[in-house]
Parts: C-alpha cells; sequence; structure tokens
C-alpha cells in the first residue's frame, strides 16, 4: 500500500520539460545543490536560537564551519543553469537544432518562473505585515524591488521579503545574456578552440574580479561577481553533448573526486585568486563525476534524488521562512551540549517537513506552471481540477447520502415489481485488479536509454558511419593505386651453331641450350589530378561522416521526444484510471448503502435503478479507460522495443 502511494506522488513529482531534454543527473546534481543551502540555514537558525551552550565554541568547531558553507550550492546552481539555458543553443550552433526564437526564450522564462516566485513573496510579504512592526511603504519597497530583480542593486543586500532571493536576481542577469553568450562560445566551431576559449575566458574572468575587486559588495551580488560559475555549466555542457553522452565511461576514480570536490568548495570559497582558481575547476570535475562517474552517476539517477532536485526552485523558495517557523517550535528540543548532536536532531525533525511541504507546493503551484503555454490551456486545466474536485466531493458526502436516505419511503409492492425490470447488480471489480491497473514503469532517462539502444534505424546509422569511416581510410591509402609492381619469370631452349677447328678439319656443331629469365619491376603514376584533387576527396569523406552523425544525432532527438511525448500520454491515461477506479469504488459504496434500504423498502424504486445504472456506466467508463492506458503502455513499449516494466 506505501509502495504504491509512494509510486503514485513519484509520477505526479516528476518534472515536465517543455523541450523533452530531461536528464536525470542535472536534477540529481540538484539535488547536490539545495540540500547545503537547507543544513547552512538550519544551522543558522539552531544556533541563533538554541537555548544550550555548545561544549565547543561554534567558532572552532569543524562540522558547524563544514554546515556554514552551503551557499557552495547555490555556485552548483549557477553551473547548472549555464548548462541547461545553453543547451538548445548550442544544439542550434552546433548540431543543426532548431533555431531559438528569442521570443519564445524570454516568454518561458518568465512563464515558468514569475508565477510561482510572485506568488511566494506576495504570502511572505503579508506574513510580514501581519506579524512584524515595519512599516508598510518600507516594506511594500522592499517587495516591488525584490519582485521586479532589483533589490541588490537598490539596496545592496539581502532582501527583507526573501533573503534566498539574492541569488534569483544574478540568475534572471544571466537569462538576459545567455542568448548573446552562447552565440559567441558555442558559434566556434572548431572543438579544441572553442573549449580553450571557454577556459581562458573563466580565468580571465577571475583575474578580473581580482583586479577590479569584484568579489566585494555590491559587484559579489551581480552577475560580475559570479559569471565563472555560469560559464563551467557552459563548458561542462560542451563535453557533455560530445564526449560524455555518446562515450559514456564511468570511472569509480570520479565517484571519490566527487566527494573530494565537494570539500575542496567548502575550504576554497574565498576571495583568494588560486582557491577561486580551485574552486571552479572542482566544480567542473563534480559535473564530470555527474556524467562518467559510477556510484556517483547512480547515485544522483535515483528517482526520489532526482526528483527531490527537480523540486529545487520550490524548496528554495520556501525553506528559510519555513526553518524560521519551525523552530520557533523545536528549538527547545536538545539532546547533550554538542552541536553535531542538536544539529543531527533538528534535522531529521525539519527536513522531512519541508520536503514533505515542499512536494504538495511543487505539485500545486510549481509544477502546472512547467507546462509550456500553460496559460493558453488555463481553462482547461481550471476544468480538470474543477472534476476532481466533484469527484472527490462526491467520495467525502457518502456520509450524508445516508440521512438522505433514511428520508425516503418504499413499499414492498415497488420492490417486487422492481425485480422484473431491473437486472442483477453489476459484478464487483477486485481490489488486486483495481491495484493491477497502476502500472510499474521505468523512468522516463531509462525508457529513453533503452529506445536508443534498441532503435533499428539508430543501429542502422551506426552502421552507416562505420561504413563512411572505412570508406574515408580507403581513401587515404589511394597513393597505393599510383604504384605499380611487375615480375615476370620465363625458360626456354636455345639452337647455338658452333665452329670446332682441330687444326685440320673445321666442324660445325649444333648445340642446344637451355635458359631461364627473371624480370622485377616497379612503376610510379603520379597524375596530376590526383594532387589536385587529393584534398577534396579526403573533405568529401570527412563531410560523409559528419553527415551520418548529424543524422544520427537528428533520429536521437526525434526519437527522445517521441518517447516523451508516449511517455506522457501513459501517465495521463494512469492517472485519469486512478480518477475512474475511484469514482467506481464510490459508486459501489453508494449502491451497497442504496440496496439496503431499498430491500428494507425504505428507499424508491427509481433512485435504486438510477444508481446502479450509474454504477455500471462508471464500470464501463473503467474498462474504456483500461484499454486505453494499456494502448498507450504498449505504444510506449513498441517504441522502445523492449519490456518497460520496472
Amino acid at each position: 500500500m506505501l509502495r504504491s502511494y509512494l509510486n503514485k506522488w513519484k509520477n505526479k513529482l516528476s518534472r515536465v520539460t517543455s523541450s523533452g531534454n530531461y536528464i536525470s543527473e542535472v536534477d540529481g546534481l540538484r539535488f547536490i545543490a539545495i540540500m547545503p543551502v537547507i543544513i547552512q540555514h538550519l544551522s543558522e537558525r539552531l544556533i541563533k536560537h538554541t537555548p544550550i551552550e555548545f561544549a565547543t565554541p561554534i567558532a572552532q568547531d569543524q562540522l558547524a564551519f563544514l554546515a556554514s558553507r552551503g551557499t557552495i550550492g547555490v555556485f552548483i546552481f549557477f553551473a547548472i543553469s549555464g548548462f541547461i539555458l545553453a543547451f538548445p543553443f548550442a544544439k542550434y550552433h552546433l548540431a543543426g537544432g532548431r533555431e531559438v526564437k528569442l521570443k519564445d526564450y524570454f516568454i518561458r522564462r518568465i512563464t515558468r518562473l514569475e508565477p510561482p516566485y510572485i506568488l511566494w513573496m506576495s504570502i511572505f510579504f503579508v506574513v510580514l505585515l501581519i506579524k512584524t512592526d515595519t512599516e508598510f511603504t518600507t516594506l511594500a519597497l522592499h517587495y516591488i524591488t525584490s519582485i521586479f530583480y532589483v533589490h541588490n542593486f537598490v539596496f545592496g543586500e539581502y532582501s527583507m521579503i526573501n533573503p534566498v532571493a539574492w541569488s534569483l536576481e544574478i540568475e534572471i542577469q544571466f537569462y538576459i545574456l545567455a542568448p548573446a553568450l552562447t552565440a559567441l562560445f558555442f558559434s566556434i566551431k572548431n572543438k579544441l578552440t572553442r573549449r580553450f576559449t571557454l577556459i581562458g575566458s573563466i580565468f580571465l574572468w577571475i583575474s578580473l574580479q581580482h583586479y577590479f575587486g569584484w568579489w566585494f559588495a555590491p559587484y559579489k551580488m551581480s552577475i560580475l561577481g559570479q559569471m565563472q560559475h555560469f560559464l563551467v555549466g557552459f563548458l561542462a555542457l560542451d563535453f557533455f553533448l560530445f564526449d560524455w553522452r555518446h562515450h559514456p565511461q564511468k570511472s569509480t576514480y570520479l565517484d571519490i573526486a566527487a566527494i573530494a570536490c565537494l570539500l575542496i568548495m567548502a575550504y576554497t570559497w574565498t576571495t583568494e585568486y588560486w582557491k577561486n582558481l580551485v574552486f571552479v575547476t572542482s566544480l567542473f570535475v563534480i559535473f564530470m563525476a555527474a556524467f562518467r562517474g559510477n556510484l556517483f552517476r547512480r547515485f544522483l539517477s535515483t528517482p526520489w534524488i532526482a526528483i527531490i532536485g527537480g523540486m529545487c526552485y520550490t524548496i528554495y523558495l520556501v525553506h528559510l521562512p519555513l526553518i524560521e517557523f519551525l523552530t520557533l517550535g523545536t528549538k527547545n528540543i536538545t539532546l547533550t551540549n554538542y552541536y553535531i548532536v542538536n544539529m543531527i536532531v533538528q534535522t531529521l525533525i525539519l527536513v522531512p517537513i519541508i520536503l514533505i511541504f515542499s512536494s504538495f507546493a511543487f505539485y500545486y503551484l510549481e509544477k502546472p506552471f512547467m507546462k509550456k503555454d500553460w496559460f493558453r490551456d488555463f481553462k482547461v486545466m481550471i476544468s480538470n481540477w474543477s472534476n476532481k474536485s466533484r469527484i472527490k466531493k462526491n467520495i467525502m458526502t457518502k456520509s450524508n447520502m445516508i440521512v438522505l436516505l433514511l428520508s425516503f419511503s418504499c413499499t414492498v409492492i415497488a420492490q417486487s415489481n422492481l425485480s422484473d425490470t431491473i437486472s442483477q447488480p453489476p459484478s464487483t471489480t477486485a481490489p488486486e485488479e483495481i491495484e493491477n491497473t497502476i502500472f510499474e514503469i521505468k523512468e522516463l532517462e531509462q525508457l529513453i536509454e533503452l529506445a536508443m539502444k534498441h532503435s533499428p534505424a539508430l543501429k542502422e546509422q551506426d552502421l552507416l558511419i562505420r561504413q563512411r569511416g572505412h570508406q574515408a581510410s580507403l581513401s587515404k591509402r589511394r597513393w597505393a593505386d599510383l604504384l605499380t609492381f611487375a615480375a615476370g619469370w620465363s625458360r626456354g631452349t636455345t639452337n647455338l651453331l658452333d665452329q670446332n677447328d682441330d687444326g685440320t678439319n673445321v666442324n660445325l656443331l649444333l648445340i642446344d641450350r637451355t635458359n631461364s629469365y627473371y624480370s622485377v619491376g616497379f612503376q610510379f603514376r603520379l597524375s596530376p589530378s590526383d594532387i589536385v584533387n587529393y584534398k577534396d576527396l579526403t573533405s568529401i569523406a570527412k563531410i560523409e561522416i559528419e553527415k551520418a552523425k548529424t543524422r544520427k544525432q537528428t533520429l536521437e532527438f526525434g526519437l527522445r521526444e517521441e518517447v516523451i511525448r508516449r511517455y506522457h500520454n501513459l501517465i495521463s491515461a494512469i492517472e485519469i484510471l486512478e480518477i475512474k477506479v475511484d469514482l467506481v469504488e464510490s459508486n459501489k459504496l453508494a449502491l451497497g448503502i442504496t440496496e439496503k434500504y431499498f430491500k428494507e423498502g425504505n428507499y424508491p424504486a427509481s433512485e435504486y435503478a438510477t444508481m446502479l445504472s450509474k454504477t455500471k456506466s462508471a464500470e464501463e467508463e473503467l474498462v474504456k479507460m483500461k484499454n486505453a492506458a494499456k494502448m498507450a503502455y504498449q505504444m510506449l513499449e513498441e517504441i522502445v522495443g523492449t519490456s518497460i516494466k520496472n
């Protein structure tokens, strides 16, 4: 039962990506980014509110120091933003992807991020207005500047409404610059040149920061103080698209390196120049381990880790005010006078509450805005919510139905007459059958990998690439055609006429002699056309290989989009199926009550007939929905090419 409930919520909490480029490792990295932030703010509130005096002063406690380094999670978020936002632009410039229209790009940013941000900031504004003595004008000014992402510029400090919003203002600045930056870097076609340019830009930017003092306020709260982290995301994307994605090589050494680099980042988050270089290097290694590590990659791709990471925007917005509120009740829960013990206690109590609250907030207040063009389908969304509400209302009013049934009366004659006109009640569906209607399927990213692995079109394209490669190798060895080797051997008899002079007579002799002849020779033919055309022929061979690879990438993108489309069709069918199951169960419960009072003569025959008809209709709809879900399941399995059952 618990597993079924968790699976139900796992499907509900899965991210919606408009582009279809879902990468579970990236959501896993979001988990790695959000958890240090939560731990840091928990630690700060524990130290601020606890009534006990710790055995070791906080300034000397290494574990408290590590907990205070949670801001490194924000820098990981910056790198993830660089990776994700550059993705469609890099595909367009380097892999023949679809052109990204700037209008669509900015509309998507606004419609995806603004609604939950404005909603939560407005809630926090109202709470502060009620609970604090701050003047309305002061609070309103902080609210307005935060809403328009200029609070850092105006005040040069954290927002009074929600302090964590400082990093979101930097994200907005990067969103505006991203199209130009991606065009600058990813328009460079040569891979080595592009990567050296990115690495050089990171090095140069850090140098400029230290020269001009951008590491200090107010510059550090702007893109000037954080650009290198976004560029690390660019560099990681470059390696992902052309190395890590198509040639995944797992390494346990990278698992160890990932843990080590997280610690290194904690100790190198300073204003020292060389430590900044070590910091960005460690940040890149974490991305490398995310895609090429062994255990680390598997950990990041774990469903619930990726799901929590996918909810990071909501968690980031609500966790600090929630911690401030919850610690008012948990600050007196103490155990010993050691910092780490009390920190663990607070974490075990508060983190589950934060995650549960964030799950509901994500599902109802953020996920609806993840769907592309949600504002155009707003009426449909409201209609769906209304249908679900009616079903829940129908279920919740069963107790009221009993009171209604008792207010009616029916004669025994009507009961006997009804037996001639109404068929037997429909057979009930076994609970096991209802549970079997919930399909257990693999994660989306696993399905995409399986589809890539079993696709005949991709296999054919791989063979074509190999064929083009062999043809290119043959063209490079055409010099052998210019060289000719010849050898010969012959054997024959020759008649010779010889003269023998013995001093008296001259005698003529006919002599037979057998001879053998051997010949070996090399001939080198140099044609001017071969010299002139050699470079062009080699270029044509390379172009054919690139053409085949581009075709393969196009097929992969198309296959990925089709898998995602069919996956979401199946998930939608399953969700509707669950609603139909609940509706059937509620109707059966109502029918059982109606039948009981009908047989006792306390309920009219017409009402019993109506309830019987509604129950039959609901079961018929359930059967149809089962068939539709099975069809969606089969269609998804067909394109994946193998079993999709988890």
